[in-house]
């Protein structure tokens, strides 16, 4: 399981403001990517997440994408 803390929304919430992607488009590019290729970047560490049953998870820091 991920956390989310509030510095790191409030950097995500800003950097819609200068044109980068939010957390949700960040999350929602992930599974996308995941499911289309069985891999994807994590959207905390930026290793690689793989597909594992209906859940995909990052094979450096653990976190989970369901």
């Amino acid at each position: 399981m991920t956390t989310i803390t509030a510095p790191l929304l409030a950097r995500a919430e800003q950097s819609a403001d200068v044109g980068e992607l939010t957390l949700e488009q960040r999350l929602g590019g992930a599974w996308q990517e995941l499911h289309d290729h069985g891999a994807a970047a994590c959207p905390v560490c930026g290793d690689r997440v793989t597909l594992a049953g209906d859940a995909g998870r990052c094979d450096r820091c653990g976190s989970e994408l369901r």
